[in-house]
């Protein structure tokens, strides 16, 4: 079994938004951000290490965040 390697967040990206907040701040539905995140136009973490887009998911459990630093990208653009 490949064991899983803790990454190592900078410091700007500390700050770690849930999924329901990150769609109350972009004004959509939850829906659209993990499927945002499956495509890749949303960087996230499942406790410590990065989703891959379009990987196949590495199992049951483990909630989604994304870096507030993300959600700001999103809100300039």
């Amino acid at each position: 079994m490949r064991q899983a390697r803790s990454l190592q967040l900078p410091d700007q990206e500390r700050q770690m938004l849930r999924v329901k907040e990150v769609a109350a701040r972009l004004k959509v539905h939850p829906s659209t951000v993990y499927r945002w995140v499956k495509i890749g136009r949303l960087q996230a973490y499942r406790y410590g290490r990065l989703v891959t887009p379009g990987a196949p998911d590495s199992g049951p459990g483990g909630a989604i965040r994304i870096p507030e630093s993300e959600v700001k990208g999103h809100l300039a653009a």
